[in-house]
């Protein structure tokens, strides 16, 4: 089995702020995933355990992209976005251009 988060050569972990190739290892990624420090279990019912950081992921409000992949999820201290195309949290610059330039993402195809 591969690990979910890995997607064309990349790491797409939610604990990561950008997918990074520099910590991908096929060995790891094709046998040993779980034990990867970037590895975060699926919870239950299709829920996903979702780690962010406030000073980098964390909205105010709620905003909206056309994008299907684009989700917005509300969080005790505001709300978070983020992209079901390679499954992990948004930071708020990415956020912006997914509202923004949604049509052109490289996700997307």
């Amino acid at each position: 089995m591969v690990c979910p988060y890995y997607k064309n050569n990349y790491c797409t972990s939610p604990l990561l702020p950008s997918p990074d190739d520099s910590v991908t290892a096929k060995i790891r990624c094709y046998e040993n995933f779980k034990s990867c420090k970037f590895y975060v279990e699926l919870g239950l019912k299709n829920e996903i355990k979702i780690n962010f950081f406030s000073a980098v992921n964390l909205l105010n409000e709620s905003i909206h992209s056309d994008c299907e992949y684009f989700d917005v999820k509300k969080v005790n201290q505001g709300y978070i976005t983020y992209c079901k195309a390679i499954n992990r949290v948004l930071t708020l610059s990415q956020a912006k251009n997914c509202v923004n330039y949604w049509q052109s993402c490289p996700f997307r195809q």
